[in-house]
Parts: C-alpha cells; structure tokens; sequence
C-alpha cells in the first residue's frame, strides 16, 4: 500500500502495452455500490430509504455526512448557544452539524459570517473535505484546482476523471468518503478507525471496498464503443464486452506504457502495439498477452529484432540493427519515413489517400501513395507513434487489423514499413 494513497492506487485503432508477463484485464462482478457500502456500516442514511446516487447534495447534508464520522464526539458535541453563521441559525435542522465541522476545523463557512447551506458541493470542496477529516493541512492549496491538488499530494480521486467545479452527485460523494476511510490519516492511522476500532468489520471494510475499485467503470460513447475508467488509474477506450476489452482499443496505463490494438477476452491478441514508458515498443501479433508471430521488438537505442516469435521468444530472425551498427554509423536516424502500400500480392498500390497524423506532435499529413506505393511523412529523433487511416470513401483495410484504421511506431533509424491492404 502506497502511503497515504488509496489502496488500488481512436476508436477501432490497435494499440497495446506491455510492460509484464500478463497484460489481462479482469472485472470484479459485483454491484456494490460505495453507496450501499458506507450504509451498512451507518455513515450513509438515505432520503426515504433510498440512497439517491444521483441526485446532488448540498454543503448542510455534507456537513452531516462529515459529522457522522466523529460518531462518539459528534454525540458529546455541545452546540453554542449563538449560531456561528447568519443563515444557519440554531433552529436550523444542520445546525448541530455545520458548528461541529466549525469547532474542528473542517469548514470555515464561506465569507462574511455566512455558510451557504443550500449551496451545492463541488469536486474541490469536497476533496478538501476529506483531506481535513484525515488532518491534513490543505491550507497551501488552491481553491479553484484543490481536486487536482489533493490527488497529485495524496491520491484521492475520483474513477472518472471530473473537473472540480462540478457539483457533485450524492454516489460521487460517497465515492470520495469511502475511498478517504481506505486512506492513513496524518498520524497513520488507517481512516476507518475513526468509526469503529472493531477489526473484524474493518477487514469487511478493506475487502468490500476493493472489490468495487478493482471494478471498471465504463461509458458509452456510442456503439460498442465505451470509455473504461480502472480504479488504479489505468484508461481505456474501445470495444468492451461489458467486463473485458474485445476487439480494438487503446489502453493507457498509469504507469505511462501505452497498448494500442486487438483484445481477446481482455488480453493482447491479434495484431497490436505495445510502447513501455521507457521508449521500448513491441509492434507485431499476439496471442494470449504473448508476442507470437511476426513482429518488431524496439529497444531505446533504436536497435531492434524483426522476426518470428513465439510465446514471447525471437526464434527466427528477418532483419536486426545492432548498437554497434548505428554506433559505427551503418544507419542514421531517419528525417522521414516511408509507409509503402502493398496488396496481397506484394504489388505496390499507387494513389491511395490516406492521413497520417503523428499523435505525440499533434501533427496531421494528407497523402496519396505514389507509383511505387510509398507515404512518405517527417518523423522526429527517437519514437514516432504513427496513426494512419485511409480515406473514408476508400474500399480498402489494413490486412493486419482488418481495419481502415492503426497506430504504427517508428523508431529514429527505421526507414520504412509495409502494410498489406485487402478490399
């Protein structure tokens, strides 16, 4: 467990990463709900018996929220006799609460004697919320990026990425307060403990709530297509069963190393690219998260091997460019690059249309292959990651991905690369 950090700290484009001996991603199959979790264990009561995720929740039922985990102090609490702010006054139902979260130190109201009770919480003020409850001193962080702030320093976040000035529902609160009682308070204290010291319901606590971070949540964005937030900070974006990536996608992983391509059953299987935050890059087939069949191992140097693997090794090699052959000055770091079109035949196609934009410049080419089939596009020193897409009109696929569109890596001393395209 990282300290002081939670526990589980395009589209139709072949991307892949790899970085480990299983790239797999598998779903937690429950329906719990950070909700349901903070009710059993009484910090959550519902409006009329039902939790209502998805309606917003105003700064005097935060202030409840808050007060119910200091259950022993809240219920000693002695209110002062005159209110603290004009517009929550001591016959206010919230008043016990917001004077609790005044007297600790939780909320300072919002200016000139006032709280706002019916205001509506935002991304900010809530992670700032948390943090104080875990007697963090967020004095030094800004207001209007507190969010952002709070997630970089301590690593709570929302799953779905938010901007902070949104007003959250009650289900994103509940995310955010379930998620801080899995967090080491400033004494390392496990946050939890501040509702009960009971061991046994605090292992239920740990286990119940990592099964719904380990659970993927996923928006559509139209089709098959989803956008697939993990509880470890790990994106992905494209088909998804439900459970598992299948078929295209791009999976970006917290850890900077980037997955562009096919998915079986949520593993790296067809053809796809996998680029290592440290610029290796696998491009080639897969089978089962293993490379396997004909593809190109990168290293950093710009050396690579290009041949046939199986289950992860290099049995046969087509073409190899070692240290000592760039050091010797055999190959230079390449200006351009040439994409070459081929048919089944090995024919070169010639006036193919197709955009090549380079995706870590931003930069986008118009082309049309010449005679001899060839793209040719700027490519700058090290990793170029490459994504082409022919003409929406044309009656063409990539071969390799059955596709009109992927992503293709370069290396500074490759000259060029062939794709095969099929009708």
């Amino acid at each position: 467990m990282k300290t002081n950090k939670i526990l589980i700290s395009l589209l139709m484009i072949c991307v892949m990463v790899a970085g480990g001996s299983s790239f797999g991603f598998a779903a937690e199959s429950t329906d719990e709900t950070y909700g349901n979790l903070l009710f059993d264990y009484g910090i959550v009561k519902g409006i009329g018996g039902e939790l209502k995720e998805d309606q917003l929740i105003k700064r005097v039922e935060m202030m409840t929220l808050m007060s119910r985990l200091y259950p022993n102090e809240f219920e000693s609490y002695n209110a002062p006799e005159k209110a603290t702010f004009i517009d929550v006054p001591v016959t206010h139902w919230g008043f016990k609460a917001v004077e609790f979260a005044y007297a600790k130190g939780i909320t300072k109201g919002s200016g000139n004697n006032r709280f706002e009770p019916d205001q509506m919480v935002d991304y900010n003020q809530v992670s700032l919320l948390m943090m104080r409850t875990l007697g963090y001193d967020t004095s030094d962080l800004n207001y209007f990026s507190a969010a952002a702030g709070v997630e970089q320093r301590y690593g709570l976040r929302l799953t779905v990425p938010t901007e902070g000035t949104k007003a959250l529902q009650r289900g994103e609160v509940f995310e955010l307060l379930a998620k801080s009682l899995s967090m080491d308070d400033s004494n390392g204290i496990l946050g939890y403990r501040m509702i009960s010291s009971d061991v046994v319901a605090e292992a239920r606590y740990i286990d119940r709530i990592i099964a719904i971070l380990e659970r993927p949540v996923a928006v559509a964005i139209g089709g098959t297509q989803y956008d697939v937030y993990y509880g470890d900070g790990d994106f992905y974006t494209g088909q998804f069963d439900g459970k598992l990536p299948q078929g295209y996608g791009i999976m970006r992983f917290q850890s900077g190393d980037l997955y562009a391509g096919e998915y079986l059953n949520g593993a790296l299987n067809g053809y796809g690219l996998f680029l290592w935050s440290d610029d290796v890059f696998y491009e080639g087939m897969w089978t089962m998260d293993q490379f396997n069949g004909i593809g190109t191992y990168t290293y950093a140097d710009g050396s690579y091997q290009k041949g046939e693997w199986t289950n992860g090794q290099l049995l046969k090699t087509t073409e190899e460019l070692t240290p000592q052959q760039i050091e010797n000055g055999e190959r230079t770091p390449s200006v351009n690059v040439n994409i070459v079109l081929k048919d089944s035949l090995g024919v070169p196609m010639k006036g193919i249309a197709i955009t090549v934009t380079d995706e870590l410049l931003g930069v986008s080419y118009q082309r049309i292959s010449s005679i001899e089939g060839v793209v040719s596009v700027p490519v700058h020193e090290g990793i170029t990651l490459l994504s082409l897409e022919l003409s929406s009109g044309s009656a063409y696929r990539f071969s390799i991905s059955d596709s009109k569109q992927l992503i293709t890596a370069f290396g500074a001393y490759e000259i060029e690369r062939s794709f095969e395209l099929i009708k």
